[in-house]
């Protein structure tokens, strides 16, 4: 894994620095940094933070017990959907694809779901 420099100069604020100058950091960064995006656009926003287990983790696993800790920290960000409450946004580079939960409606072919008529 590649380290970066997250020390913002005394004299400079978190945002700011980060946008114009660091611009690379962890997940607690890119989450923060589109929560005040998001909300200086009027949109209700929240950080949210705990733990992520990759589908490419999950796979290499087949089936086994999983550990998670320190290394699958993560942070993203919720907004508010009117009609539809807080809805996960993920904005750190290479989690875009990552799913938490249920937000992602998945299209199952109608012929699956005859085939597998019965089998639970």
């Amino acid at each position: 894994m590649r380290r970066f420099s997250c020390r913002v100069p005394a004299d400079r604020e978190f945002l700011g620095w980060f946008l114009q100058e660091g611009k690379e950091g962890n997940a607690a960064y890119y989450a923060s940094a589109a929560v005040l995006a998001y909300r200086a656009a009027g949109i209700p926003a929240r950080y949210a933070e705990g733990y992520v287990l990759t589908r490419r983790q999950a796979e290499k696993t087949e089936g086994t017990r999983v550990t998670l800790s320190s290394r699958n920290a993560h942070a993203w960000v919720e907004v508010y959907v009117d009609g539809m409450g807080w809805r996960t946004v993920e904005v750190t580079p290479g989690f875009y694809e990552e799913v938490y939960h249920a937000d992602i409606v998945v299209a199952v072919p109608s012929e699956e779901i005859d085939n597998g008529a019965g089998d639970g």
